[in-house]
C-alpha cells in the first residue's frame, strides 16, 4: 500500500471552502482508492465467519495494482504515450486514405501534361477546299455521305415505311450481296452506319470516312 503524504486523505463532503477548493485532485482520488482497496483486503483476510468470494478479492487486488501503477507513473509519461498513440493513429488513417483514394491532383496534372504534348488534331480536307484551310465539320460530314437516286420511283413509298435502322440493315445486306456477285473486294470493306430517305425520295447513306464514300460513289450502280 502506498502511504499518503501529509495532508492527503479522503475529503469530507461537508468541508468548508467551496467545492473547487476542497475537491480532491485526481492523484488524491487515486491514492484514496489505493488505501481503501488495501484496507478492505486486510479486513477480508482477517474475517472469521464468512469467506469472501474470489471475485471480490480479485477486483480489490486489481484496483490496488492499478492505482499503484497510476501513482508510480508520472503524468508526463501518460501524456507522452497518449500523444504517441495519436500520432500513430493519424499516420494509419492517412495511409488508409492514400490506399483507397486515387491521387486526384497527380491525375489531373498528368492529364494536363499529356494534352500539352499531344500532336495537333488532324483535319479532313475536302476536294473542293484549298490544302491550307481546315475543313469545317459540316464539310467533313458531307464527305462521308452518298446519295443514291431510286430508279424505280414506285419504291419511294416502300422505303418511307422503314425506320433508319431497318434501312441501314437492308442497305448493308444489298452492299454485301453486290460485292459478292460482282467480285468487288473494295465494296465489301465499306460499312454503312446511318441511312435516311430525303424528301425527294432519294436515299442518303453515311459511311465511316471519305474513302469509303468514294468507293460507294464509284460502285453505286452495282
Amino acid at each position: 500500500m502506498l502511504r499518503a503524504s501529509k495532508g492527503v486523505g479522503p475529503v469530507p463532503s461537508g468541508a468548508s471552502g467551496g467545492p473547487l477548493k476542497n475537491s480532491p485532485t485526481n492523484r488524491e482520488r487515486v491514492l484514496n482508492a489505493n488505501h481503501a482497496a488495501h484496507d478492505l483486503l486486510k479486513e477480508l483476510g482477517r474475517g472469521q465467519n464468512a469467506k469472501p468470494t474470489p471475485k471480490v478479492v480479485n477486483f480489490l487486488r486489481q484496483v490496488e495494482d492499478l492505482t499503484k501503477d497510476l501513482l508510480s507513473t508520472p503524468l508526463t509519461d501518460w501524456q507522452q504515450e497518449l500523444e504517441a498513440l495519436r500520432r500513430d493513429l493519424k499516420q494509419e488513417i492517412q495511409a488508409v486514405k492514400a490506399a483507397v483514394e486515387p491521387p486526384v491532383r497527380q491525375t489531373v496534372r498528368s492529364f494536363a501534361d499529356m494534352v500539352r504534348t499531344m500532336p495537333a488534331p488532324a483535319h479532313y480536307l475536302s476536294s473542293s477546299s484549298s490544302s491550307s484551310s481546315p475543313t469545317r465539320p459540316s464539310e467533313v460530314a458531307r464527305d462521308r455521305e452518298v446519295v443514291v437516286c431510286l430508279g424505280d420511283r414506285s419504291q419511294v413509298s416502300v422505303f418511307r415505311r422503314l425506320t433508319s435502322a431497318e434501312l441501314t440493315k437492308r442497305a448493308n445486306q444489298a452492299r454485301a450481296k453486290a460485292a459478292r456477285t460482282t467480285g468487288t473486294p473494295a465494296l465489301a470493306s465499306v460499312k454503312i452506319i446511318a441511312s435516311r430517305q430525303l424528301k425527294s425520295g432519294d436515299l442518303r447513306f453515311t459511311v465511316c470516312d471519305a474513302k469509303e464514300a468514294e468507293i460507294m460513289r464509284i460502285h453505286r450502280d452495282k
